[in-house]
């Protein structure tokens, strides 16, 4: 593997997770309007703005601590195994599989028990 293809893919593995971290900001500050493109849209999100707020807020969370987990996660990879590795490839897919789909899991839970008289914006 070249150089350039090294540094490549240390800029993939390193560079999703920070972007899931920039991302989970102007969730976590409420700061994204009902949409049909951002954030977590469900018809329950969409149908209330305060339910909107709070699912985007607690979805934010959910993704800036994802985010934080594959980062580690993937320098944590990068020390044990070779970067241009298929073993490093394959952890890291089935890190970052485990960390989002946990995530939507339990946002997927918590918007399941919001109702607008609960929640607040």
């Amino acid at each position: 593997m070249s150089d350039g293809e090294r540094v490549l893919l240390i800029v993939l593995f390193i560079g999703t997770p920070a972007l899931l971290i920039a991302l989970s900001i102007p969730l976590l500050q409420g700061r994204v309007a009902p949409n049909g493109w951002y954030g977590v849209r469900t018809r329950k999100t969409l149908s209330d703005e305060r339910i909107w707020y709070a699912a985007n807020r607690g979805g934010g969370r959910l993704l800036l601590k994802g985010g934080i987990v594959l980062l580690v996660g993937a320098v944590g990879l990068a020390l044990v195994l070779d970067i241009a590795s298929e073993a490093f490839a394959i952890a890291y897919l089935l890190l970052a599989a485990a960390s989002l789909g946990t995530a939507i899991a339990l946002m997927m839970r918590a918007i399941g028990r919001m109702d607008a008289e609960t929640v607040t914006k």
